[in-house]
């Protein structure tokens, strides 16, 4: 055993003293798309590629390859540097098929050309042009949503720029529109193959009063028509004064479609099963069902879609998802409809007083309209799951209902309101495995105590929704294909085997080897299963709770420890699995917790002093007030999370993730005093120094030393001064080497 240890280290020490990499010769690793949709035109794709320290120091020595060996027109940008300044992570965006092979090739010799015809973006006395070769989109500088859009002669979207709207509990109509709203625009990413655009503004009524902020982002690809939006709605005003029966996004068409297509399916015996009771009842349940139950939120599980086709002849029609199965409630309701157009009404009406033509269980994902020239579809991807939701066709055009007055609820925060509607049985029956009601909800005064406020403002909601638009025809194979791209993206990534031996994730990792390590990874895959399976028996889904994660630890107490929002290492584990293994399952359940906690946690609007960066939904800013559902207690910024919003920037080229990391970096340089951080215990200091290594911010790197050579003590047993310790010298002193590891290998500082 020792003289094998030696050996190992022996060799360890000899591989570290070799470079690994030559920077006079070209060097070549894999990528991989991951795609299920099985499309095979041009599609825009986004992946991150991770380089090993001191490999490369520019971007422009980086090409992408296809099969044959011919290059890829690529758009590559800088995403994150290694202490010495070289490329850690690069952002490569091109326009290609899913089922193509590529490879990228680095070095000094490589060069990447340019593309026959790059995007191109043009400012002009406040309008802003992106055209993609493919399609023109164009925006006003006082409207958020593109005013027009074409594709060669065939306009598809005239007169959409004020199409953001929404309407409150007062019945007031609101549009991001108008010199009230004050539109803002950002280029964040420019270049010859994909830019990406960031807007925001007001929500403002016709006197002028703002009742919310809209934040938008638009990416677009050289030499495709498709736009995909990310649209954050952030609550700024106190929301037990003000909240929302209805808001979307309204993309207005030249004229009125001919036919729309919707597609729906009835809800699968998986998704109807009753919850579980008790403790043990997991352990009974067989392997192949936690498998199924697992795959039942993923975007990926194949069902037997149905189409519904429908003639909107002068009227609106539309496809709503009113309620699905959530939490210990087990109802699906969904609706095909139509209404005349009266434009918004207060409340827009409810579907049980309109005329509907199906009832059914689930609505898909998208709804498809054919012009005569030309068509449109509309993608919201998971639309079902975050109900109440509805895409709707009519004279006027498309509209997408982020949260559809159409339902018999309003999107109003308060307490009370949530355990009437929402939460129901799970709220008012579940108590605690000895029979009593939650610790956590005695302190609130059990059921009656929540007509206590609870405000949201400062909460954001964050939804997809892509546009593709074609050319006339009708091919339903190759639409749902498209709607499947766009619901379930084709990710672009390194091989595993390559991006582990980099270490570009922060830490050492080995990748996925069933080969040699069969067993370990049958442990790993099962535990993964197997708390996916719990989502069964607590399902989060709907607009409140779409990306919740599930808790660990809620066999061990009360259901209500699963209103906290965190899991220790969940969040972080779940991409070193992606990169790892290379396996969808983990990526698309890390990417919805992270919009989860930037929607919930973060404060996405300040006024009065308010903490920057705090958890929005609470009694109060103290830890000892309870939550209501959203997370745990308020704090400076929020903890253990930066680095994957980072990571999965990284991977995607998520713009809204990086905002959201940005945001967080803020309030520390803002708040942060050296000392204020020390209650939430030294893990904290992991968040500050994720923030310290996006840029390497010098404020950032000052206060991190300061604090870090505090903590050390080179003269105690264990290296580290006790006074900086709540529960004592050996309490978790792992977690704390590990700090001084991760802020070791950002800085280089040799006292660590």
């Amino acid at each position: 055993m020792k003289k094998s240890f030696a050996m190992s280290l022996t060799l360890m020490v000899v591989l570290c003293s070799v470079p690994l990499y030559s920077m006079e010769k070209t060097e070549s690793f894999q990528l991989q798309v991951n795609d299920v949709s099985g499309l095979e035109e041009p599609w825009p794709l986004i992946g991150g590629l991770p380089f090993p320290e001191g490999a490369l120091t520019d971007c422009s020595q980086i090409r992408i390859v296809n099969a044959d060996g011919e290059e890829v027109p690529a758009q590559i940008d800088a995403a994150a540097t290694w202490r010495d300044g070289s490329i850690r992570w690069a952002l490569a965006g091109l326009t290609a098929s899913p089922q193509g092979e590529y490879r990228v090739e680095f070095g000094p010799h490589i060069s990447r050309s340019m593309p026959e015809r790059p995007l191109r973006v043009e400012e002009r006395e406040g309008r802003l042009t992106v055209d993609t070769g493919a399609a023109v989109y164009e925006f006003l500088p006082d409207r958020l949503l593109p005013e027009t859009a074409r594709m060669g002669e065939t306009v598809f979207l005239a007169g959409s720029g004020d199409g953001a709207y929404l309407v409150d509990n007062h019945g007031r109509l609101s549009r991001a529109a108008g010199a009230e709203a004050q539109i803002a625009t950002e280029i964040v990413k420019e270049g010859p193959v994909r830019t990406v655009v960031k807007r925001e503004g007001w929500y403002v009524t016709d006197g002028g009063e703002r009742v919310a902020r809209a934040r938008v982002w638009f990416y677009l690809s050289a030499g495709s028509p498709y736009l995909k939006i990310t649209h954050s709605l952030i609550f700024t005003e106190d929301t037990n004064e003000l909240w929302v029966r209805d808001y979307g996004l309204e993309f207005r068409t030249p004229e009125e479609p001919g036919e729309v297509v919707f597609v729906h399916r009835a809800a699968s015996d998986a998704e109807k099963i009753r919850a579980l009771t008790g403790r043990r009842s997991w352990e009974n349940v067989s392997n192949e069902r936690r498998q199924e139950f697992a795959r039942l939120l993923s975007a990926t599980k194949e069902w037997d879609w149905e189409h519904f086709s429908m003639i909107p002849d002068g009227q609106e029609v539309y496809m709503l998802q009113d309620v699905y199965s959530h939490f210990l409630e087990r109802d699906f309701r969904a609706v095909f409809g139509r209404d005349r157009p009266e434009g918004l009404k207060s409340g827009v009406g409810n579907l049980w007083k309109e005329p509907w033509e199906k009832m059914t269980e689930v609505v898909g994902d998208w709804g498809d309209a054919s012009y005569a020239d030309h068509g449109l579809t509309v993608v919201m991807p998971q639309l079902a799951l975050q109900f109440p939701k509805e895409i709707a066709f009519g004279p006027d055009g498309a509209r997408v209902a982020l949260w559809s007055g159409r339902s018999s609820r309003e999107l109003d925060f308060r307490p009370l309101t949530l355990v009437n509607e929402y939460w129901k049985e799970w709220a008012t029956e579940i108590r605690g495995m000895d029979g009593h009601m939650a610790p956590r909800m005695e302190h609130a005064g059990g059921i009656e105590g929540l007509s206590e406020m609870s405000n949201a403002r400062g909460a954001a909601r964050t939804h997809d929704i892509w546009l593709l638009p074609r050319g006339a025809g009708h091919d339903e194979p190759t639409i749902s294909r498209r709607t499947k791209a766009a619901s379930c993206a084709p990710l672009l990534q390194p091989a595993p085997q390559w991006l582990t031996a980099t270490e570009a994730m922060g830490r050492p990792l080995h990748p996925k080897d069933e080969e040699r390590f069969p067993r370990a990874e049958a442990v790993l895959q099962d535990f993964w299963e197997s708390l996916m399976s719990g989502y069964t028996q607590l399902r989060r889904t709907g607009f409140i709770s779409w990306g919740m994660a599930p808790s660990l630890r809620h066999a061990k107490g009360p259901f209500y420890r699963l209103a906290m929002a965190s899991d220790y290492g969940l969040r972080r584990n779940i991409w070193g699995a992606y990169a790892r293994s290379g396996e969808r399952s983990y990526q698309e359940f890390g990417s919805r917790f992270n919009r989860y906690l930037g929607d919930w946690e973060l404060c996405h609007w300040t006024r009065d002093n308010e903490y920057k960066g705090t958890l929005a939904f609470r009694f109060g800013n103290d830890r000892g007030t309870p939550p209501v559902h959203w997370g745990d207690y308020g704090a400076l910024f929020a903890l253990q999370t930066t680095q994957n919003w980072l990571l999965e920037h990284y991977f995607t080229g998520d713009e809204y993730v990086m905002e959201l990391a940005r945001m967080n970096a803020e309030a520390i340089r803002e708040h942060w005093d050296g000392e204020t951080l020390w209650p939430h215990g030294p893990p904290s200091l992991n968040t500050v120094i994720t923030a310290y290594k996006m840029d390497r911010d010098e404020e950032l790197g000052r206060m991190l030393r300061d604090v870090i050579h505090d903590l050390i003590d080179l003269d105690a047993p264990n290296g580290f001064n006790d006074e900086f310790k709540r529960f004592g010298a050996l309490y978790k002193v792992d977690r704390d080497m590990v700090v001084l590891y991760n802020y070791y290998r950002a800085t280089g500082d040799e006292k660590a």
